[in-house]
């Protein structure tokens, strides 16, 4: 992660840089860093939203977003579940906002996280983003 920000509170570029996020089909893996427990959530997007809408299901519960690709940036600000969507992508109190940067790893090793942002890959796939 380059860029965290919590409900409000932004956390330290270094202290983002140990989060990791890992997106495997529709699967979006989440820690906060290498030794804390991985968040695992389901997602499903929807790009012909005006802002691109994507939904994050964990435990049963609906937590609606916003997505944008920029370059090799992948930025999404989540709502709580019964929360309203977010409208646009900024460090609100009533959001987690991340930005996630394409890993430049050689694929043999660590594939990058994401799709470029042309609108045929607009759907994550099994790409790990960098830490």
């Amino acid at each position: 992660m380059t860029y965290l920000a919590d409900h409000g509170a932004v956390v330290s570029e270094k202290e983002a840089q140990r989060g990791s996020v890992e997106v495997k089909g529709n699967k979006f893996v989440m820690k906060e860093n290498e030794t804390a427990h991985a968040e695992v959530m389901t997602f499903q997007l929807d790009p012909a939203q005006n802002p691109k809408q994507i939904t994050f299901t964990t435990a049963g519960k609906d937590s609606p977003g916003i997505y944008e690709f920029k370059g090799d940036e992948w930025s999404v600000a989540i709502a709580n579940p019964g929360e309203p969507r977010p409208k646009y992508l900024d460090a609100s109190s009533k959001v987690l906002l991340l930005t996630l940067q394409r890993s430049t790893a050689p694929a043999s090793t660590t594939p990058p996280a994401f799709p470029t942002g042309d609108k045929s890959a607009d759907k994550p796939d099994d790409r790990k983003p960098s830490p």
